[in-house]
């Protein structure tokens, strides 16, 4: 897991290592949300594009919640704050830029709350 600085450092892009042995190099600025799925992680990217990863997401929230606009709404789901479009308190409902709702935990709920009112 590490960045890859282009010319741009605005531009980062994010080495992923896939479950079939291949890096895959992404730019964090595609990265819709990330769900975990046992001991692996599904990218949810921009146009419905996924990738699964061989690592846990546990090991890519350390990192993005850290370096950029990540967020930890459940267990199971970190979302790209910037790629978010609708939050729902009452459904605990997150909508993503590329259509799909997702739902927080309660803590989820209200710590997003929180950081929303920062």
């Amino acid at each position: 897991m590490e960045f890859v600085r282009s010319p741009d450092t605005h531009n980062r892009r994010m080495a992923v290592h896939l479950t079939q042995g291949v890096i895959e190099f992404i730019n964090v600025e595609d990265i819709v949300y990330l769900e975990a799925d046992g001991v692996t992680t599904r990218f949810c990217l921009a146009e419905n594009k996924s990738l699964m990863a061989a690592r846990n997401l546990g090991q890519y929230e350390a990192f993005l919640t850290q370096h950029r606009n990540f967020f930890s709404i459940s267990n199971s789901l970190l979302v790209n704050l910037d790629q978010m479009q609708r939050y729902d308190h009452a459904e605990k409902a997150v909508t993503m830029a590329n259509g799909k709702v997702l739902y927080a935990s309660r803590r989820g709920r209200q710590d997003l709350c929180n950081r929303l009112n920062r």
